[in-house]
């Protein structure tokens, strides 16, 4: 508590904390870069983004609150990481621990950013970006269907990405397989598997932080416009606590009717939702539900030979083990295959650090004091890491450290005149 008092007295002033309005703007900035580097499309720079991020973030919080008691288990853990990771890997890949590390020391820069802000800082800041999100989601499909012509390409990771502008962006696996034929938007991300993350934060976000049915409308609209199976299931979730937590504030006269509507409003969610599972598992889009069956068996695999340490941070590490595990399983895929990445960001965390580790990620993420209700928050990032490996980029891995946050303890005068401690959040309060 002392050395906590000595950091608060010596830390100074930031740059901008005299103009609050600059601040603001700084923060959304960095708050957007994240986002970027936690699943932007490859044909935005990620070092540049990073230093661009990080100089961001010096002038709007003292790198000093690092060093704050209340992120001890933080910095616990990534020493656990980096001995797990050595011992996974049996050598030192500088390249690989680098990166890994570098998006580590960025995600917990974002979170001394908000460190001592209100709960609902970020998710105020992140608002305007949202609505970007939103705008991409529901114009792209719409832009493409009324005028094609407008849309020109560009390519990246041996894919074809189709951009207006490079704001509305999207790539087609089987040309005209989404629903009605309509363009499924990336948004400024590599898949809209990436996109319907931020989305559905949102979602959630206008259904219980800013109790708003019009954000809820063009967030639910939005999520819809991905076309993504996982997005659509956790909206459907979303809407339906909604929904419950709607019912528990009516009298039993106004819910006896509301019983009979709400699921009449839910019922087109539900519908596309099972429209999209079964075109993914009968339909044109069925080599999706192979692709992520073939990195479930042999992430499962390979976890099953490591599943302590994991193998390190080594990309070549990774392509070795999941080719040569990969080929032991059966896949409609065919060689192919081999050349994936593993999609389910859970089972990859087990890959490269092994089962405790993992656990100790979702224990965490569980806990998370960014978006609202801990379990409901961190269950939207949890589910969702299920079809995309994201976990250990900037922004989710910021949501993940705020779970590990301690206490901190305040002094305030007793009856008596002296001095006790008492508890409150360090983070978001």
């Amino acid at each position: 508590m002392i050395w906590s008092q000595v950091l608060d007295r010596a830390v100074p002033k930031t740059l901008l904390e005299a103009n609050p309005q600059a601040e603001l703007l700084v923060r959304r900035a960095v708050l957007f870069f994240s986002m970027l580097l936690s699943g932007g499309n490859l044909i935005i720079p990620r070092v540049p983004l990073l230093v661009l991020m990080i100089l961001g973030i010096m002038m709007v919080a003292n790198p000093v609150k690092l060093l704050r008691p209340e992120l001890g288990r933080i910095w616990g853990l990534l020493l656990i990481v980096l001995v797990f990771a050595l011992i996974g890997s049996e050598t030192l890949e500088v390249e690989g621990f680098v990166i890994r590390y570098a998006n580590f020391f960025a995600a917990l820069l974002l979170l001394i950013v908000y460190l001592d802000l209100p709960r609902s800082a970020l998710i105020t800041d992140a608002l305007p970006i949202f609505l970007i999100f939103s705008f991409q989601a529901i114009a792209t499909p719409l832009l493409n269907f009324i005028a094609p012509g407008l849309f020109t390409t560009f390519s990246a990771d041996e894919k074809t990405y189709f951009s207006f502008g490079f704001i509305l962006i999207f790539h087609e696996t089987i040309a005209g397989a989404g629903f009605l034929g309509l363009a499924r938007s990336n948004g400024f991300f590599f898949e809209p598997g990436v996109l319907q993350i931020y989305l559905n934060l949102f979602l959630y976000a206008a259904f219980f932080h800013f109790r708003d049915l019009k954000y809820a409308g063009l967030a639910l609209l939005a999520v819809a416009s991905t076309q993504s199976t996982t997005g659509l299931a956790i909206a459907s979730g979303i809407c339906g606590l909604a929904a419950f937590n709607y019912l528990r504030r009516l009298d039993i006269s106004t819910t006896f009717l509301a019983v009979f509507l709400l699921p009449v409003a839910i019922l087109p969610v539900l519908w596309f939702t099972y429209q999209n599972i079964i075109d993914k598992l009968y339909g044109d889009l069925e080599g999706s539900t192979w692709a992520r069956q073939f990195d479930l068996f042999t992430g499962l695999r390979i976890v099953g030979e490591h599943p302590i340490f994991g193998i390190g941070f080594s990309q070549d590490r990774f392509r070795e083990e999941f080719s040569t595990f990969g080929r032991q399983v059966n896949t409609m895929l065919g060689d192919a295959a081999l050349e994936r990445s593993l999609s389910n960001g859970v089972l990859h965390l087990a890959v490269v650090l092994g089962i405790p580790i993992m656990l100790v990620f979702v224990y965490a993420l569980l806990k998370q004091r960014i978006f609202g209700n801990a379990l409901v928050g961190g269950g939207i990032i949890l589910v969702s890491m299920l079809t995309e490996s994201l976990i250990l980029t900037p922004f989710f891995s910021m949501i993940v450290f705020s779970g590990l946050i301690l206490p901190k303890r305040a002094t305030v005068p007793s009856r008596k005149g002296r001095g006790m401690a008492s508890p409150h959040p360090a983070v978001v309060r």
